[in-house]
């Protein structure tokens, strides 16, 4: 059927990269100067013809920088690590029934500053590593037997934030190709509203941009239809439209549902919108939506409701890069992320500072995870509020968002200036999406007035945001008595994972006040959950990541999870003050302290029972209340044994934990952090890696170095252990434990089955994983096509009974009457009619790039020939430095021609082919291809 045509190919195979610029190989002369004016600008790799020899075969996503080695010399806000400046190119074929479609190449994310050609033709800019972008290439493309190439330049000297941002191409790419007339990029928005609540009526209005790369306008049906996820459609509409050419139609309509599932926390049930365009009646494109119904209620003295029920936000702020991967995650971990912070009672999700990954917020659409999303730049321009426009067109539709973020602690919010800003900013959001508050992320500034009156970005804000600050919660309510308020940021209670003494730069994992801006993760809740006015907090940070240290440090510590999402000792706390249910009880710290016998070590319990008993060896302790803003706590002289925390209801036990003291390491324990995997060659799961003494008790000191080897249709992509001064690779296939764990990702290929991870260290007994990988199709992709380009535009000398030797074909050229001839697809071969010499001559650009691997493949020669290529030198050929080929048999066959002894700087060359005829017939009979090497 027609609709089926529209297409979103995935593009993440087939790219090749270079680490680093590439000068440009543009000339000074006349020539060159008229050459990078015209459409076909591109230079250096940004040519259709260059040669790609010694590239690396990469697949997205891809981060260059976490490969590259630490340099303490580099800012350690960004991670100790070089970024720079580097190339892709990918090329890919299209067949001729494709001609006539629209062609949208889309990027999902380049960091940083990215500039895009196809064939040579500059086709797209970007500024942000964090906006995706799009080009229309439709004009540009090659069909059939002639290849297209993709070249971008990736800028990432320059940084948009103040942590580790990776550099490349870190997120998909896709070419999406559809019917002339067309749902356009991020064209539907879908926007539930109840209308009745007794009634269960729902009233959906639908708006849906439509485009139309023809050069007629056209009239045709837009057919809308929700279906909830089985396939079952509970509502349709049916609208017809024009739509100029080359221009878009906006289509309105509205549609009605009776008790539709909610989408909640507990049951994220999402339905779909299938938009399909007819032209007389017959199908031409469709697009599908996902959406959910749910209503957001945000009041000044009660704070949020979901669905009128109160909901209270138990958020953290991410940043979005993983141990082993940076920033380039795999879709699975994404939501491996995400479920990791609702294990631990989590339900709100703060981008910082910058809009995520799509996938990112499909992962807490799926699984019930609230999303505060953020934009990057906080500003007016142009070109900062076309950012925030495409920011709110691709995310609106995703029932996790609720509230809108246009900054994060701007020098400017406690300004005039700040709060114009605000104003002209809010209302673009509110253009697009009305049915979510804008708020900002504020750190101070809400008092400042002019002429006592507020005047900051506080006042163009629908909910006001506050960053740290605790004390200030209550002079902003009574200021803005009208305004909820969010706690935006808090807490900063940085930590390491299994340490308890302040050394080496580590910080000791009980729960703190580090820095004199932030609070205990304790003091953050309290101050919230204290206030029915404040809607709940984003703690900093849910995840661990890169950079916003100094050396040795090279990660952040603030997380409740460390950055493999390894519960550290606060995730634990988070679980305590978090979640009623199931009752739990943590001790810390752990009970191997080998040294310090007689010592006083101070333990800790968070619960969230209504008392904790502990006991040494069976032997009480004593029981205190469970209060989660003040754990109960025991000074404990050290000495090998057992400690278990008892959690209490009712005087009944109800909960329990343990720290005993361990023998040393002995055996490596694997442990799946997903059930399988998918093979699609995208897949991947992280394994938690973890030591065990002879009776199988966990190290919680061990540090051993571990190796991975995977057997089967698989790869290890990355490694890390949450040691925040670890400075081995991330791209390896060994790491050495900190604190008894570490962890290796590792991605499923094309083949059912399984994999199998052995995990090996020297004196412990090894470990092997069995990770069942399920078969599936894969995603709709591009596949990717050799990069060789036909040489077929030649001039042809009349038949002569001597060979012309190069000086008189060159000197005599104009006067010999040549003709033109083409080679290729459905071209004549170019023979002689009778017995002689044929001569012929082409005028060619040179692959840029490396001269290895480079050479003229003529596919099929009919007769003895020769083939000279000659340099052109100040616009003449140099039959001094000449390269010469000879095929000796008459008989038809290939020749190739190896131009790795080109003169570097060569951009042009002449090449002459003389063909001694014996019979009529003989000559080029195939096709004439430049070949690179890959």
């Amino acid at each position: 059927m027609a609709h089926e045509r529209r297409q979103r190919l995935l593009m993440d195979w087939g790219w090749k990269f270079h680490r680093g610029d590439v000068p440009s190989e543009a000339g000074t002369d006349y020539g060159s100067v008229i050459e990078v004016c015209k459409a076909e600008s591109g230079q250096g790799p940004a040519r259709v013809l260059y040669n790609e020899h010694g590239w690396q075969d990469v697949r997205l996503p891809h981060d260059w920088v976490v490969a590259e080695p630490f340099d303490p010399s580099l800012p350690g806000a960004h991670h100790c690590k070089p970024r720079g400046i580097g190339w892709y190119r990918r090329t890919f074929s299209l067949s001729q029934d494709r001609a006539g479609m629209r062609a949208v190449l889309q990027f999902d994310g380049v960091a940083t500053r990215a500039q895009v050609w196809v064939n040579g033709r500059l086709v797209a800019r970007s500024q942000s590593g964090y906006t995706p972008f799009c080009a229309d290439i439709t004009d540009c493309l090659n069909y059939d037997d002639t290849a297209n190439v993709v070249a971008v330049r990736v800028d990432a000297t320059e940084h948009e934030g103040w942590w580790y941002e990776g550099a490349g191409i870190y997120r998909h790419v896709w070419l999406v190709l559809a019917d002339r007339v067309s749902v356009d990029t991020s064209g539907v928005w879908v926007n539930p509203q109840r209308e009745d609540a007794e009634l269960g009526l729902w009233r959906v209005p639908v708006e849906t941009t439509l485009y139309n790369a023809g050069s007629a306008a056209e009239h045709v049906s837009l057919v809308s239809s929700i279906e909830t996820y089985e396939g079952r459609v509970v509502a349709q509409a049916e609208s017809v439209a024009e739509v100029p050419a080359r221009g878009q139609a906006v289509v309105h309509q509205s549609m009605s549902v009776r008790h539709p599932a909610l989408w909640s926390l507990e049951r994220p049930t999402l339905y779909r919108l299938r938009s399909q365009i007819l032209r007389e009646g017959t199908p031409a494109d469709q697009e599908e939506t996902s959406f959910g119904f749910r209503t957001l209620r945000f009041s000044a003295d009660e704070g949020f409701f979901l669905n009128e029920v109160p909901v209270k936000l138990k958020g953290t702020c991410n940043h979005q890069d993983h141990a082993g991967l940076g920033v380039a995650l795999p879709d699975r971990i994404q939501a491996y992320r995400v479920q990791r912070l609702k294990t631990m009672g989590s339900n709100a999700y703060r981008s910082a500072h910058n809009p995520p990954a799509p996938e990112l917020l499909d992962a807490c659409d799926a699984l019930g995870m609230l999303v505060m999303d953020e934009a990057r730049r906080f500003s007016s321009s142009a070109e900062g509020l076309a950012e925030l426009e495409t920011m709110i067109r691709r995310d609106r539709n995703h029932p996790s968002i609720i509230l809108w973020s246009i900054f994060n602690e701007e020098p400017l919010q406690a300004t005039e200036a700040g709060m114009r800003t605000a104003e002209s900013m809010r209302a673009r959001v509110r253009a697009l999406d009305s049915s979510r508050p804008v708020t900002g992320a504020m750190n101070h500034g809400w008092l400042e007035a002019t002429d006592g009156v507020p005047a900051n970005a506080a006042v163009a804000l629908d909910v006001i945001g506050i960053n740290y600050n605790l004390s200030q919660y209550d002079a902003v309510r009574a200021l803005y008595p009208d305004k909820p308020i969010v706690a935006s940021e808090s807490a900063a209670a940085s930590t390491t994972r299994g340490m308890y003494d302040r050394e080496a730069g580590y910080i000791p994992a009980y729960d703190h006040k580090e820095y004199d801006f932030g609070s205990s993760v304790r003091d953050a809740w309290r101050a919230v959950a204290e206030r029915r006015d404040v809607m709940g907090t984003f703690l900093w940070t849910g995840i661990e990541y890169r950079g916003e240290e100094r050396w040795p440090t090279i990660q952040s510590q603030s997380g409740m999870l460390d950055i493999c999402c390894q519960p550290k000792d606060n995730a634990w706390l988070c679980r305590a003050l978090w979640s009623a249910d199931p009752a739990m009880v943590h001790i810390l710290p752990h009970w191997n302290w080998s040294g310090r016998e007689g010592q006083t070590i101070e333990v800790w319990c968070y619960s969230n029972c209504e008392s904790v008993e502990l006991y040494f060896d069976g032997q009480s302790l004593g029981e205190q209340p469970a209060n989660p803003y003040e754990p109960p706590r025991w000074h404990v002289p050290y000495r090998r044994g057992v400690l278990q925390a008892l959690g209490k209801r009712e005087g009944v036990a109800v909960a329990q934990d343990f720290a005993e003291t361990t023998g040393g390491p002995a055996a490596l324990q694997l442990a799946n952090g997903v059930s399988l995997l998918r093979s699609d060659g995208e897949d991947a799961c992280p394994v938690e890696v973890s030591t065990l003494d002879v009776d199988g008790n966990m190290v919680p000191t061990a540090d051993d170095l571990v190796r991975f080897t995977l057997h089967g249709d698989g790869e290890i992509i990355g490694v890390g252990n949450g040691d925040p001064q670890s400075h081995e690779p991330d791209a390896a296939a060994e790491r050495r434990l900190f604190n008894g764990k570490c962890q290796v990702i590792v991605r499923a290929g094309f083949a059912p089955g399984e994999l199998t991870l052995v995990a090996e260290a020297d004196g412990l007994v090894p470990a092997s994983l069995r990770i069942p990988v399920a078969a599936v199709c894969r995603r709709p992709y591009l596949p990717e096509a050799q990069p060789r380009w036909r040489l077929d535009r030649w001039h042809v000398a009349p038949l002569s009974a001597q060979p012309i030797e190069p000086e008189e074909f060159l000197r005599r050229g104009v006067s010999m009457a040549l003709h033109s001839a083409r080679l290729g697809p459905g071209s004549d071969a170019i023979t002689a009619e009778e017995a002689g010499y044929l001569s012929m001559a082409a005028l060619t650009p040179v692959p840029g790039g490396p001269r290895e691997g480079l050479g003229l493949e003529f596919s099929a020669i009919r007769g003895s020939a020769t083939v000279l290529v000659m340099p052109f030198s100040e616009h003449q050929p140099d039959l001094a430095t000449a390269l010469v080929a000879h095929k000796e048999d008459p008989g038809e066959g290939p020749l190739s021609v190896d131009l790795a002894r080109l003169p570097e700087g060569t951009r042009q060359v002449a090449v002459l082919v003389t063909v001694q005829a014996a019979a009529s017939g003989a000559g080029l009979v195939g096709d004439v291809r430049w070949a690179t090497a890959r």
